[in-house]
């Protein structure tokens, strides 16, 4: 018979639930079990193992659901996101003048291609001023949107199974319609 749920959290030590509350920051088992106080030595399988047991899988999914929640995350927040990142290119952020190419101001940027921004600078040099911007990485995207919608189109049994393809993403486009039209 199985453990009832507040028994299970009941076992949760001090030390394992500051793991948790590491853990669903850092997202890397090794470095939450060094901040809880588990040795740097051991951390690698301390980690791990901590991940494993029911009461800590069950403790970290009950604090995302509630950290979702609060902030009004869901799935489609995240897919319209990871969608704007990998349909983000340089001519949506610049535009040609006269002069060669000018940044497009704030206004003129739809908000969500901002997201595939992950670093911008200034580069004064003398007479020349140049502006940098580098682009999330577009694959990890793409990779991340793959992973999640073949997921769930096996869990709907529309038949997608991205381990019978060579090219997981070649039916990428395929699922995102499918999916929008939910």
């Amino acid at each position: 018979m199985a453990e009832p749920r507040n028994l299970r959290l009941r076992n949760l030590t001090p030390r394992k639930l500051l793991f948790i509350d590491h853990y669903i920051v850092l997202q890397n088992a090794t470095q939450a079990a060094i901040k809880a106080g588990y040795s740097a030595k051991t951390a690698r399988v301390t980690g791990p193992t901590l991940l494993a047991e029911p009461a800590v899988k069950q403790r970290i999914a009950e604090k995302m659901a509630e950290i979702a929640k609060k902030n009004a995350l869901d799935a489609d927040w995240v897919i319209k996101r990871l969608m704007a990142i990998a349909d983000t290119t340089i001519d949506d952020l610049v535009v040609k003048t006269e002069d060669g190419l000018r940044l497009k101001t704030e206004q003129e940027i739809d908000r969500f291609k901002l997201l595939a921004v992950e670093h911008f600078s200034n580069d004064d040099q003398g007479k020349s001023k140049s502006q940098r911007i580098r682009l999330a990485d577009k694959s990890k995207a793409l990779k991340m949107l793959g992973d999640y919608l073949g997921k769930q189109f096996i869990a709907n049994d529309t038949g997608f199974d991205p381990e019978a393809s060579e090219d997981g993403l070649s039916r990428l486009p395929e699922l995102i319609a499918i999916y929008s039209k939910k």
